[in-house]
């Protein structure tokens, strides 16, 4: 029963798992550059050297609930993202691979394609395509928003929908509201606030509605473009996952 349930939670959190985008309860659609490479594909289009992000979780404290993840952007609007998990014979492997432009100095447009790999205990592999649009638009210099569209299998149950802005009332605080939809989970509402009080320093909180998900995090600045970060996300019912992070910032 606890592994049923704990695949339907993970899985909805599969297109988020890097330790910063967890911390902020999942947000990122308005986010630009890595910061958006596993929320919009359409954030990468503002990548201005290459970023990456490698994550390691335990999944509600369980040792048997490993989830890894990897993912980078570059110049030129190019991305790539990986994440697996297992437990109980069961894996899940994501493989994508991004492409964004900007199509104005307001405006920019991305796209992921990818294949989901599913090993249930004792069957054979099904492997499924995924595909998804994002869409940002700077709205000001301090209020963005983005949208995405995504389907993981060929039956259109699988579409989901989301979207969401963000705002940045100084340099060191950034704000995101989201609203998501997909079938399985419903409509439900992700919050995150991010607070850098000093320069090597950032503090992350967040909200998922979704699973009625609290989580924070803190990250580190080391040297001039490397962040090492962990964090927390409590479940109501499943009690808390950490996770921990490195992270390769493009300033």
């Amino acid at each position: 029963m606890l592994l049923a349930f704990t695949s339907s939670a993970l899985c909805g959190q599969l297109y988020t798992s890097d330790v910063a985008t967890r911390a902020l309860g999942g947000t990122g659609l308005a986010r630009e550059g890595g910061e958006a490479v596993w929320t919009n594909p359409a954030g990468i289009a503002h990548t201005t050297a290459p970023a990456a992000r490698a994550t390691v979780e335990q999944r509600f404290g369980l040792a048997e609930l490993q989830l890894a993840s990897l993912a980078a952007s570059f110049p030129g609007g190019l991305g790539v993202r990986l994440s697996h998990y297992g437990y109980a014979g069961f894996s899940s492997t994501l493989v994508d691979g991004l492409y964004a432009r900007r199509l104005t100095d307001r405006i920019a447009l991305g796209i992921a394609l990818g294949v989901h790999r599913i090993r249930p205990p004792q069957h054979e592999p099904q492997h499924t395509l995924r595909t998804g649009i994002g869409l940002q638009y700077r709205l000001s210099e301090r209020v963005r928003a983005g949208a995405v569209w995504r389907r993981d299998r060929t039956d259109l149950t699988e579409n989901s929908y989301a979207c969401g802005v963000s705002y940045r009332p100084s340099e060191l605080i950034d704000l995101s509201a989201e609203l998501h939809f997909a079938a399985e989970l419903g409509l439900h509402g992700r919050f995150g606030i991010s607070y850098q009080p000093v320069d090597v320093v950032v503090l992350r909180w967040g909200l998922n509605t979704a699973s009625s998900e609290l989580s924070g995090g803190i990250g580190y600045r080391l040297f001039q473009r490397w962040e090492v970060a962990v964090a927390v996300a409590y479940h109501e019912q499943l009690g808390i996952s950490p996770l921990a992070g490195l992270i390769l910032r493009p300033d």
